[in-house]
């Protein structure tokens, strides 16, 4: 993410948390607060920094904050005094609405399903819906912000979406179909880890 980009990255930070975290070994109570206060103050940060940088840039006065992350307390807080020191309007709903989109997604599932089951009756109308489908799952894909990479059984990759290429600087032309430990060291804990789930089960 760049100073002058609009958009939010939250990859490059989890994956320096997470390399943190497993560098650091075990973590005491004290150490796990430190590292969790410190990343919601990063991503604060960021949050607060590229709102203002878009609304500067598009002239905009008002800032509309919701979904999950409007429950933040301290996010709320730091917004809405940006908002004060420049005389913007901030809509924030009560937290109690600030609720994630997992409502959203389930009911539009629900919906779904109801038309998949109208379509098993005329063959044509299910293929239609099988393509908006497929889709679907590749537009959802390709817009996730973290790195996504999936293999078949026999670890050979058959999925690397744009995230992965930002992440792991190779294209998804050039890695999809190789095996994994083409890609990866094999001594790697992501190769050692799915190797180990398929041969016993357990993930």
């Amino acid at each position: 993410m760049t100073d002058r980009a609009m958009d939010f990255s939250f990859s490059g930070i989890k994956t320096a948390v997470s390399l943190h975290v497993r560098r650091a070994g075990s973590l005491s109570p004290a150490h796990v607060a430190d590292v969790a206060a410190s990343f919601q103050a990063t991503v604060v940060k960021m949050l607060v920094r590229q709102t203002l940088h878009a609304g500067e840039r598009l002239g905009t006065r008002r800032v509309v904050l919701t979904g999950g992350v409007a429950a933040n307390t301290d996010l709320r807080r730091t917004l809405e005094g940006a908002c004060a020191e420049r005389g913007w309007e901030l809509l924030v709903p009560s937290p109690r609405l600030c609720t994630d989109n997992a409502a959203m997604i389930a009911a539009a599932g629900n919906d779904r399903r109801a038309r998949a089951a109208d379509h098993e009756r005329h063959p044509r109308s299910r293929a239609r819906l099988m393509d908006s489908l497929r889709l679907d799952y590749e537009a959802l894909v390709s817009g996730l912000p973290d790195a996504l990479v999936g293999v078949d059984a026999d670890l050979r990759i058959i999925l690397w979406n744009p995230a992965a290429e930002d992440l792991l600087g190779r294209s998804a032309r050039r890695v999809t179909g190789r095996a994994l430990k083409e890609v990866f060291p094999p001594e790697t804990s992501l190769v050692r880890h799915l190797t180990d789930t398929l041969a016993t089960g357990e993930s």
